[in-house]
C-alpha cells in the first residue's frame, strides 16, 4: 500500500468528521501515526545489534525525528534503503564530518500546526518556518516529499465573523506558501466550525 497521501488524506477525514475528538496537535498526531502505520506495515533490519549479535528492526514510521541541525519534524516516513545502515540508538548514522552523525533520508516530512487563538500574523510566522524547513529538507534531498496539515480547531461562539476571516486568510497564505515551496498542502473543513 504504502500511500502517505491516503493516510494524511483519511486523518483530514476524520477530523472533519470529529473535529472536537481530535483538536489538539497531540491528537493529530497520534492520528497521523495510526493512520500510516496501516500503510507501512513492514519491520526492516537496522545496523544495530543487541548483546549477542541479533540485529534490532524498526518501520518506517516514526514521530519527532530530529531535523539535523535543530528542531524535529512531526511525522515522518524513512527511505527503505538506508535504514540497514542506521548505527545509532537515536535513529541516525554515523559520519565522519562533526557531529558525527545524520538523519536518515526520508521519504515523506510531514509537519501538523494546529490553530485557533492567536492572531493571523503569528499564525503566518508560525507556519511559514515549518513550510520552509519542510521546503529546505526537499531542496538538499533530505526528504523526497513534503506535507503540511494545517488544522483550525474549533471556534467559540465569541469568535464570530472575524476570527472566520482571519481564519480563511490564514489557509489561503498556508495554501499560496505551500504550493511556493513546492509542499504537499492539507486542510480540514473548518468553516462549519464556526457558529455565527
Amino acid at each position: 500500500m504504502e500511500d502517505t497521501k491516503g493516510a494524511i488524506n483519511r486523518v483530514i477525514g476524520l477530523i472533519n468528521e470529529m473535529p472536537f475528538v481530535f483538536s489538539t496537535e497531540a491528537d493529530i498526531q497520534g492520528l497521523v501515526y495510526r493512520e500510516l502505520l496501516k500503510e507501512y506495515t513492514r519491520d526492516y533490519p537496522t545496523g544495530l545489534t543487541d548483546s549477542e549479535g541479533e540485529r534490532y528492526y524498526t518501520n518506517r514510521v516514526h514521530m519527532e525525528y530530529f531535523r539535523g541541525e535543530r528542531g524535529r519534524i512531526d511525522a515522518v516516513v524513512f527511505c527503505e534503503e538506508e535504514i540497514a545502515s542506521i548505527d545509532t540508538y537515536w535513529l541516525a548514522i554515523k559520519t565522519s564530518e562533526s557531529p558525527n552523525y545524520r538523519p536518515i533520508k526520508l521519504q515523506d516530512a510531514i509537519e501538523i500546526k494546529t490553530v485557533g487563538g492567536k492572531g493571523k500574523e503569528a499564525t503566518f510566522n508560525e507556519f511559514a518556518k515549518d513550510i520552509e524547513g519542510l521546503s529546505k529538507l526537499v531542496k538538499e534531498k533530505k526528504a523526497k516529499e513534503a506535507h503540511f496539515l494545517f488544522v483550525i480547531r474549533p471556534q467559540t461562539k465569541k469568535s464570530r465573523m472575524k476570527k472566520r476571516m482571519e481564519m480563511d486568510e490564514a489557509e489561503k497564505r498556508a495554501r499560496e506558501k505551500c504550493e511556493q515551496n513546492d509542499v504537499q498542502f492539507y486542510c480540514n473543513d473548518y468553516k462549519k466550525l464556526f457558529i455565527l
